[in-house]
Formats: C-alpha cells, structure tokens, sequence
C-alpha cells in the first residue's frame, strides 16, 4: 500500500501562548497533525521525517478549503520554529495577518474558545497496514495546514482526538458492504455469523471513508474478532476448554478469510493411525511360520530316532510329534526301546518314515525318506565297526 494520496485531516484549534507583544501575533506551541483521525486510520509517530518538518516551515495558511489556487487575501498565515514533540507529532508557531479580518477571532479563541475553530491539515500521505490497520508511514508531500470550522486529528493544540466511537462489527461490515465484491461478502457473512458483536478495533479504518479500500476493511474486521476472541481466552487463564473453543473459533476465522472451504481439523490430541492389514499375506506368512515348525519337529524327532535306533509304530511316532521338548521325546524312545523286547522287532517302513518327515500332514519326498534310511544303515554299520559304504556310481 505505498501509493500516496492527498488527505485532509482537520483538528480542533485549542490551547496555546497568545504573544501580541511583536509586528505579528502569534499562537505559540500550536499541534500542526495530531496521530488519530476521525476517519478512522492513525498517523504512525515515525510518519515525519527531519524533512518533513522542514516543510511546514513557513508554509501558508488559508481561511477554509478550496481548490487551485488561493487568493492572498485568504491567507491567515504561516507557521514557523516548527519541532517536534516527544511522541513524534509536529508543532509550530502560527504567525498571523495583522490586518486579516480572521485574525482578531483567532486570537480570541485560542485564549477563551479553542475550539471555535479548527485546523486542517493537507498533505500526500503514503498509506500501510500496520496490524490489521490502516496507517500513514510518509509524506510525498506538505500542501498546506488551513483554518476551518471542524475538527478531526486532534483534540486541540497539545492532545490528539479520540478518533470515532467504537463499532461493532455487525454495523462496520453493513457499511463496507458495498464496496464489496461477491467473494468478500460471503467472507464477511461467515464473519458475522461467528463474531458479529465483537467490537471494531479503533484504529480501523473508516468503512464510510473514500480512501478506505474494502480489502484493508475486510483484513481490519477479521483482525478485530480475532482479537476479541483472543482477550476472551485470555481473561480465563488454565481453562483447557476455553483454549481448544478458542483455538477452534480462531482456525474457523482464518480459514473464511483465506478461502480454505470445509470444517476444522479435530484438536484433540491425534491418536495413531490403525495400519492396514493385509489379511492375504498375514495368513500366508502364519501358515509358513507353521509349516517351518512342523518341518523342524519332524528333523529333530527324525534324528532322535536315528541316534537311538529306534524302529517306531504308527502310533509311537504320533506320541512323539505331540512332545515339543526333546528331553521327553528321547526319554519316551528308550522307554519304548525298553518295551519292545517282549514283542518282535521290527524294521521301519517306509511309510513310518514319510510320517515322521513330514508330520503327518503333508507326504514327504522320496529323497528325503531314503535320506533317513541312509543314516539309520550308517549308524548301524558305525556300531558293528564296519567302514561307511561308499557312494554308488550309478
């Protein structure tokens, strides 16, 4: 918003040193612009440059407003030793016309009726946003400081104006509304809905005023419930659910303002998200988990039984695959080995061999059963002292 813009503020004529003692009579100490205008938007203390002051010195001073150029009769006067006060507003000396017919009444109101008349300010001002706020930050230009009849930047010589009273929201966005475009009033419709009583911040710009652009009024409302809801949460420190109600009002605020359709993310504390289960590949890999098991049963209870020579039944190889600990596996074969004496020996077959391999579930390879035979003759061919045979050729 650096554009520059020529503005009139107008300011209550009060206070002041009445000195008649020279060639001229002059008001002393006079408040040249205060920092809040009538209109609304505010003047920032850093506005005046060294420069800018040296402007003001010696710049003429008309009775009223009119435009091109003045007459020399209609001028009042000049102002002059103009400085600075602390809080960064100009002030100067008004040097009047002896012989000007405003000079007389001037003079009698600045000693028993200030605010009889007032003083307008003329400049080209560049315009910013400071906090949701319309604001001058510069000058492209001092034309003139005129006398009028109404005031605006200050409440007399030495203190600043007011500004304008409080509104609400409801009654500022009714007035900016037609400057509006069709997307600003549905943003604004969503903000009264929301925050319709909070009041305007007072340094808003004014919603009646030319110069205000609807953005810059838009961006001002929104900043305003804002900050009310925020005082609102404030004013009760360690109520957890006023923070979330807040917190929710604010997202729901700043979401109409940048377009963003749709509700609010939930603030509760986020839980973790469930991770999709693929029931095809864990039933896959359970059943591999039990099939690699079982294969591993089979092994061992394979070679238990090729350690102790053990010739089992059906059935004594069923009980084995029901003992998972191999202690109790190899007890049971020599308490078997035991009891077979009383009957007749018998040699493993080859389908007590597959069941053994495999479980019982699955029919095992013919390699893998003449792999078990292959080490049961080996064993027995080790305890008669005999040598391993080699492998055949064939």
């Amino acid at each position: 918003m650096g554009d520059d813009t020529l503005v009139r503020e107008s300011f209550d004529f009060s206070g002041g040193v009445v000195d008649e003692s020279g060639p001229y009579p002059v008001v002393k100490g006079v408040l040249i612009c205060g920092l809040q205008s009538v209109h609304g938007y505010r003047y920032l203390p850093t506005a005046w440059t060294d420069d800018d002051l040296k402007r003001y010195e010696g710049i003429s001073s008309y009775e009223g407003h009119k435009d091109g150029e003045r007459l020399p009769s209609e001028k009042v006067g000049w102002f002059q030793n103009i400085r600075r006060r602390a809080d960064g507003r100009p002030e100067g000396d008004y040097m009047l016309e002896p012989d000007h017919p405003m000079t007389p009444r001037v003079i009698r109101a600045a000693k028993h009726n200030p605010r009889g008349f007032s003083l307008s300010h003329q400049a080209n001002v560049k315009w910013a946003m400071r906090d949701g706020q319309r604001v001058v930050e510069g000058f492209k230009g001092i034309v003139s400081v005129d006398l009028v009849d109404k005031g605006g930047t200050t409440g007399g010589i030495f203190e600043s104006s007011r500004g304008r009273p409080v509104a609400k929201l409801t009654e500022y966005t009714n007035k900016l509304a037609p400057k509006c475009t069709v997307d600003q009033l549905l943003k604004l419709k969503t903000l009264v809905r929301e925050s319709g009583d909070s009041p305007m911040l007072a340094g808003a710009p004014d919603a009646d005023a030319a110069e205000t652009k609807a953005e810059d009024g838009v961006d001002s409302a929104f900043l305003s419930a804002a900050m009310e809801e925020i005082k609102t949460c404030m004013g009760k420190p360690g109520d957890k659910a006023m923070v979330k109600a807040c917190a929710k009002k604010l997202l729901k605020l700043l979401m109409a303002h940048g377009d963003i359709k749709g509700e609010p993310e939930s603030l509760d504390d986020p839980k973790p998200a469930d991770k999709p289960a693929d029931d095809a590949v864990a039933k896959e890999s359970a059943a591999a988990k039990e099939s690699a098991a079982r294969t591993a049963i089979a092994n061992a209870i394979t070679d238990e039984i090729v350690r102790e020579s053990f010739a089992p039944t059906a059935n004594q190889i069923k009980a084995l695959r029901g003992m998972p600990d191999s202690a109790d596996r190899i007890a049971f074969i020599r308490e078997q080995k035991g009891l077979s004496k009383a009957t007749a020996p018998r040699s493993t077959s080859r389908d007590d061999l597959n069941a053994v391999a495999e479980g019982g579930h699955v029919d095992p390879t013919k390699a893998e059963a003449e792999a078990v035979r292959t080490k049961m003759a080996a064993l027995a061919r080790q305890n008669q002292g005999l040598p391993p045979l080699k492998p055949s050729k064939n």
